[in-house]
């Protein structure tokens, strides 16, 4: 979008996605943008997970729904989203969102608008941040 139509439109599709984010939590919940087009949802006090994938559901059927206004059309975009549970999935926040990270690169493998939840031992897939090297070695 800041390619194509420059930074004031990029800036206001953030946006955009920050509100869509934040009509479809809980006041007490928190919406931040890490960097990019990368945001971070913290839910407090979901009690199961029926309850984290209804969220996670109605999240990306917001964000995929048209972006008016953006250039000459109507934009359309994806979310891929991962999912990790405190205290189950890691004791502290720092790796909490590393493995919320390593299963939103496990969801990309699996297409547009999906999403995946952590599930302990899981590895990064080849080629996201913090996976194994491929490369050979000298």
């Amino acid at each position: 979008i800041n390619d194509r139509h420059g930074h004031a439109a990029g800036d206001a599709f953030l946006v955009e996605v920050a509100q869509r984010l934040r009509r479809h939590v809980r006041a007490s919940d928190l919406v931040a943008r890490l960097g990019g087009d990368e945001f971070f949802v913290m839910l407090e006090g979901v009690q199961d997970m029926v309850g984290v994938e209804r969220v996670v559901v109605k999240i990306i059927d917001a964000l995929r729904k048209p972006y008016p206004g953006i250039g000459e059309a109507q934009r359309r975009v994806s979310a891929t989203l991962g999912v990790s549970i405190f205290p189950d999935d890691a004791p502290d926040a720092t790796t909490l969102i590393e493995h919320a990270d390593e299963a939103m690169y496990t969801a990309k493998q699996a297409g547009k608008n999906a999403y995946c939840l952590y599930s302990t031992g899981q590895k990064p897939p080849a080629g996201a941040p913090g996976a194994p090297s491929t490369a050979p070695q000298p």
